[in-house]
């Protein structure tokens, strides 16, 4: 097969019978300089906060897809991308998730994971906590149960450095 290199568009629909490209390969006809592969079309992506509308759409097609086929979910909401559609639902939307208050049972069973297993197997240690996300128990690790944090009242020293801030 003879590759093809076209300048414009123009040029590609000159392209006679006798240099028919039928079903070519992404790189078999392309424009400019080199050819460039691609896995599909490119979405761009939305940033910034979701929507309630969003949210609802979001959750309206998780339903319909059966939180599978998360290509098809995503081209429901324009302008997300798989990831952020999945990212979304697993770690906010999901009825699963609990988002309540710490039990002792789940602090205790933190504090063993954290022993075994270390700070950095947030999603390992999820695991074994049914509704919790690794996020949530890397929060409450860190700001809650963590034996280093200084629970100590300010010092005079630490106060004067704070009102001195910009």
């Amino acid at each position: 097969m003879e590759i093809m290199r076209f300048e414009t568009e123009e040029e590609l629909s000159n392209v006679g019978s006798e240099n028919e490209v039928i079903d070519a390969s992404p790189c078999s006809v392309y424009f400019g300089a080199s050819p460039r592969w691609t896995t599909g079309p490119t979405r761009s992506s939305r940033r910034g906060g979701w929507t309630e509308e969003e949210d609802c759409l979001l959750e309206e097609s998780v339903r319909k897809f059966n939180g599978r086929h998360w290509k098809k979910i995503a081209e429901c909401l324009p302008g997300r991308t798989v990831s952020q559609c999945f990212c979304r639902w697993d770690r906010v939307l999901n009825p699963a998730i609990f988002k309540g208050t710490w039990t002792k049972e789940e602090d205790d069973c933190i504090m063993e994971l954290v022993g075994k297993h270390g700070c950095r197997k947030w999603s390992v240690i999820a695991k074994s906590l049914p509704g919790r996300v690794g996020k949530q128990c890397r929060e409450r690790w860190f700001n809650h149960l963590d034996p280093t944090i200084n629970r100590a009242p300010w010092t005079e020293e630490e106060e004067m450095t704070l009102t001195l801030l910009p």
